[in-house]
């Protein structure tokens, strides 16, 4: 299991991931907050500011909302309405990470990756491949409509809720 600080327990996998996702580098992206073995979060299991792994934040998701599928967890990831502090938009970053050896993520100014079809799984649960295809999401053209329809969605349904 995975934790962070927290005041309550987030209402959504998207308010979670915010929460996870809010330490910002440079008004160009941003990464994880500090992470913890247990739940009294006095054990590290990450500093912040580093590149997380897709089973690191499947697991952060898993550890408050148990019910959790990778489905739901990449689709709620890669559609995360995230800006910095300046208002800059932020975008999904596919990517892998030799050192963790494992598929890893954060939220970028700009689409940055490569042909996501081409990352190594490594030691990975899965590959971003398998990940996207469970939303038949197949090369990047697709995964940035994708994203563009649903952050669209997502500022739709803010509206109406107001």
């Amino acid at each position: 299991m995975i934790y962070i600080k927290l005041k309550k327990k987030p209402e959504s996998i998207k308010e979670l991931l915010t929460l996870f996702f809010s330490s910002e580098l440079m008004d160009d992206r941003r990464l994880n907050v500090e992470s913890y073995s247990n739940e009294e979060c006095t054990d590290i299991q990450c500093d912040r500011n580093k590149l997380r792994s897709f089973d690191d934040i499947l697991e952060l998701v898993q550890t408050y909302f148990p019910s959790a599928e990778p489905k739901e967890v990449i689709h709620d990831l890669i559609t995360l309405d995230l800006k910095t502090e300046t208002g800059r938009e932020l975008y999904p970053h596919l990517g892998d990470c030799s050192t963790i050896n494992r598929i890893r993520f954060l939220y970028y100014k700009e689409y940055h990756y490569v042909e996501f079809c081409n990352i190594e799984k490594r030691n990975s649960k899965y590959s971003w491949k398998e990940l996207l295809s469970l939303l038949e999401i197949n090369n990047n053209s697709e995964l940035e409509e994708y994203v563009k329809k649903h952050k669209k969605k997502n500022k739709e349904c803010l509206v109406l809720d107001l």
